[in-house]
């Protein structure tokens, strides 16, 4: 097999090896193609692949050391031979001494004899990589621009790539925990809001049975014309009301969400509004706050002498309560556009909530953009404005004036 080079390194085994190794490493390393003859020839007749060797080469190295005459014959005929074919074949030959090392003052054989009329240069290991760049001016062959560029991603941009992709690793676990901080910090708040809907829930139901059990009092009133009995119904209906304020005190859970300002900075780079958050919480609070209301302006008109009563009453009291659930809903518009900037893991946490939420007419949409959830705030907020009207007008009393929470 035919091995095209740069370099060819002739050298004595038993004394040059490391040498000749040294050498073939450095040139390597600066581009060169080189070769050694222990390791290049293939098998077959030694003096063939000698040949074929040198003639691929441009440049031969000859490792010139003390005693260069002496050693085996065998050995010292290989190197020998080598040099006496290099010569006959005009190569370029530069003879490498060892430090201050001089040719011995004696004739060389015939063929090699004009090797002290090379040009050579001494080499040290001390000073290896300054003589290593030097030399390469006597040095008929060129580096390989493909192995620089080889050797110089290897050496320059392979370091970069992994000091690049450490930074990758280093971006991607701090953005990985912070995720996992993020999820933390949201599961919390989505759950403690998400509880707190489930009480607005069972605010919806009261508000709801309160209605209908003040129309059955309304109508069995109506039916009888006993003092004491319509006392009676009323005392009951008070005391219903009573039962249902004390059970919303004592299981309403209000949302207690504590941030930290590490917390708070988390979710405003992550683009929560701290603001919102807090707004939602005062939103569920407000809910409680206005169904109290309905329920105690029921007992104002218990309390009422019936003839002061307008004839529309139970209507006022249907808008009133619709007005009251409208509101409740309209706030968790508020909740969806919050929960929209969470994260997926802390949406889905809200989902386990749904089946607790019966009474609501409204749903969390992961699909609703902020505008419209915004719009449907507004229209909220107008419907209930109508249906205050409508009771406001029905009742015609201003000292039974309702609670508005918006």
């Amino acid at each position: 097999m035919n091995k095209t080079c740069d370099i060819f390194i002739s050298y004595r085994c038993s004394s040059g090896c490391e040498i000749a190794i040294m050498l073939h490493n450095e040139f390597e390393y600066l581009g060169y193609k080189v070769l050694i003859d222990s390791e290049s020839l293939d098998i077959g007749m030694f003096d063939e692949q000698l040949c074929r060797q040198i003639d691929n080469c441009k440049d031969i190295i000859v490792v010139v050391l003390p005693n260069i005459q002496s050693g085996s014959e065998n050995e010292n005929s290989c190197l020998l031979q080598e040099i006496a074919y290099a010569i006959t074949t005009n190569k370029d030959i530069v003879p490498l001494s060892l430090d201050n090392y001089q040719f011995p003052n004696v004739a060389f054989p015939v063929g090699v004899d004009n090797l002290m009329n090379y040009e050579g240069s001494e080499i040290s290991p001390k000073w290896f990589n300054t003589f290593s760049k030097k030399q390469q001016k006597m040095l008929r062959s060129k580096r390989s621009i493909q192995d620089i560029i080889i050797k110089q991603i290897i050496t320059i941009i392979l370091p970069l790539i992994i000091l690049a992709n450490t930074f990758l690793f280093i971006h991607n676990y701090k953005k990985e925990k912070e995720i996992k901080q993020l999820e933390q910090v949201t599961t919390v708040i989505v759950s403690e809001i998400s509880a707190g809907f489930v009480n607005s829930n069972q605010l919806i139901g009261a508000i709801q049975d309160v209605n209908l059990t003040w129309k059955e009092f309304h109508f069995n009133l109506l039916k009888t014309t006993d003092y004491n009995e319509k006392a009676n119904q009323k005392s009951e209906l008070s005391k219903y009301i009573d039962f249902k304020l004390y059970e919303i005190s004592e299981t309403t859970k209000i949302p207690n969400i504590q941030l930290t300002a590490a917390h708070e900075e988390l979710l405003m780079k992550n683009e929560i509004s701290i603001q919102k958050i807090k707004d939602v919480e005062v939103m569920i609070i407000d809910d409680v706050e206005q169904t109290q209301d309905y329920l105690l302006h029921i007992k104002a008109w218990i309390n009422t002498p019936e003839i002061e009563w307008p004839s529309q009453l139970d209507e006022g009291l249907d808008k009133l309560a619709a007005m009251t659930i409208v509101k409740i809903n309209g706030d968790i518009y508020a909740f969806n556009e919050l929960i929209i900037d969470m994260p997926p893991k802390s949406q889905m946490l809200f989902n386990k909530f749904r089946p607790m939420m019966t009474k609501y007419t409204v749903q969390v949409d992961y699909q609703s953009t902020k505008d419209s959830l915004d719009a449907k705030q507004g229209a909220s907020k107008i419907i209930c404005k109508e249906l205050l009207d409508d009771y406001s007008r029905i009742v015609g009393r201003k000292k039974i004036k309702p609670k508005v929470i918006y």
